[in-house]
């Protein structure tokens, strides 16, 4: 199924996955607050620790939607309210370390990515061609990157020239038969 922009008139922003301390969420209630983004909306697919969710759900905008855990059906309807998500993860030995394959997947599925720019995000979106990096946990830096994606890719077409160039690497470069490719050649 080929996902496109939701809303052909003004990007939305997500995220989805997990909702926890690591995923860095209170930097984008903080951002979407602010009158810049007032008619800007994000939506949040996931759950987790339910006195955590409660207490971001307590200081959310009224722009920030929490959809709930999603299942496996779910997903399509998910990736097809967000035009760009948002992974601001936090800095921690476990983010630094560990590779969420959640952003590979959305820019594959045609989807602006914008990630923190810790080492296992920065191995899998590259900066201006598979998506974006900016400083994690640097408030500022997120906002004036979604500014600049809202002012560079709200028009569709510019929109659609970026994630299809996206999505073009994303599935040359991490699609399964390339990497068993590299690894038949790498072992045997």
């Amino acid at each position: 199924m080929e996902i496109l922009p939701y809303n052909k008139n003004k990007l939305t922003f997500g995220y989805i996955g997990s909702i926890s301390h690591i995923e860095g969420l209170e930097i984008i209630l903080d951002i979407f607050r602010t009158k810049k983004f007032e008619n800007s909306s994000f939506y949040i697919f996931g759950d987790g620790p339910t006195d955590y969710v409660d207490s971001l759900k307590k200081i959310a905008p009224n722009n920030v939607i929490f959809k709930g855990k999603i299942n496996r059906n779910q997903i399509n309807e998910a990736y097809t309210k967000i035009d760009v998500i948002v992974n601001p993860r936090n800095s921690s030995l476990i983010t630094n370390t560990v590779t969420p394959l959640k952003s590979i997947e959305a820019a594959a599925l045609g989807k602006i990515v914008v990630v923190s720019d810790l080492p296992p995000l920065k191995e899998l979106i590259v900066n201006g061609l598979t998506g974006f990096h900016f400083q994690a946990e640097d408030k500022e830096d997120l906002e004036e990157l979604l500014l600049k994606i809202i002012q560079l890719y709200s028009p569709k077409n510019k929109y659609l020239e970026f994630t299809s160039r996206s999505k073009d690497y994303i599935r040359s470069n991490f699609d399964w038969n390339h990497i068993v490719k590299s690894y038949n050649e790498a072992y045997f």
